[in-house]
């Protein structure tokens, strides 16, 4: 499979069927990635910054959809780390909506930072006060489903790049660690 995806030009990625939620997920995914192009200069977090005003995403409804879309089976599976790391260029379909890989890892830019990481999340929440409880809830927990799927988007913008034996040891069981959460139909499919 290494040699199958690594070779090929173009790899689309079948998240499923499209359901009530879905459509949403995806347009909101591709105006994320225009946000973040239009304000990649700002120091501001971007999930503060993209929640302000009458923007689109002072809604729970993106968030939720956008939340849906990440819970889904696609993301759980041993395999994607592959899928998603190794072709040149990757497309993610959902019904009968497309991204590219390069538009949905706008959502990397929505991990949570390091200040965040420790106690429970006050100061982050104190940054979306200005959203109803239910609203900060999903930016939130969008926000922690991004920083796990930081590590798979950094992994394919770095692959395989080290200088020596121990840095090849190192990526190695970073990649092993990384997905120890994932699943796998067979057993064999997993280093344990």
């Amino acid at each position: 499979m290494r040699d199958i995806f690594s070779k090929c030009e173009y790899a689309f990625s079948w998240l499923g069927e499209s359901d009530s939620t879905s459509d949403l997920a995806m347009d909101s995914i591709a105006r994320l990635e225009t946000f973040v192009y239009l304000h990649s200069q700002e120091p501001q977090p971007h999930h503060e910054v993209l929640t302000q005003g009458n923007s689109h995403f002072c809604q729970s409804a993106p968030w939720i959809a956008i939340r849906k879309l990440l819970e889904r089976e696609f993301w759980h599976r041993v395999w994607i780390f592959q899928e998603i790391v190794l072709p040149k260029k990757l497309v993610l379909v959902c019904g009968s909506k497309s991204l590219s890989w390069t538009a949905f890892t706008a959502l990397s830019d929505l991990r949570i930072d390091i200040r965040y990481w420790h106690g429970d999340y006050k100061l982050l929440r104190k940054e979306l006060a200005h959203l109803d409880v239910g609203t900060g809830d999903e930016v939130i927990t969008v926000c922690r489903m991004a920083q796990r799927l930081y590590k798979t988007i950094e992994s394919r913008h770095f692959p395989g790049q080290f200088h020596d034996i121990h840095d090849k040891f190192h990526d190695i069981r970073s990649n092993i660690f990384d997905t120890t959460h994932l699943k796998a139909t067979d057993g064999r499919d997993k280093v344990r």
